[in-house]
């Protein structure tokens, strides 16, 4: 009888042993989860900063960019404004050139004899 109560005490023993270890191995894969939990969870924090922060920058170069494009375009309307002026004024001057070859040569002016 001593000898069954003795393996009945050692077996709960045992059990409660073996119990206590497995709880701390949960409680430390709880903790552990928690732990990466929160890590994600400052991540995610950081990147909603850095995703507002980029947003804001983003509202405050879009006029910016609107603005810049317009002055390409300003520049490109005057480019193209004096390349064709400088072509109207080489027809003018073809044209001018080919006048005076066209017309003929002045007379000199005739002597007069007293």
């Amino acid at each position: 009888m001593k000898r069954l109560l003795l393996i009945t005490m050692l077996a709960f023993t045992l059990l409660g042993i073996t119990g206590c270890k497995a709880q701390k191995q949960m409680q430390q894969q709880i903790t552990d989860m928690e732990t990466k939990i929160a890590d994600h969870e400052r991540r995610i924090a950081a990147m909603d900063t850095d995703l507002k922060r980029t947003a804001i920058e983003q509202s405050q170069l879009k006029p910016l960019v609107t603005k810049l494009g317009n002055v390409v375009v300003d520049l490109q309307k005057a480019e193209e404004d004096r390349q064709k002026a400088a072509a109207e004024a080489k027809l003018k001057a073809a044209a001018a050139a080919a006048t005076k070859k066209a017309r003929p040569a002045p007379r000199p002016a005739l002597k007069k004899h007293h």
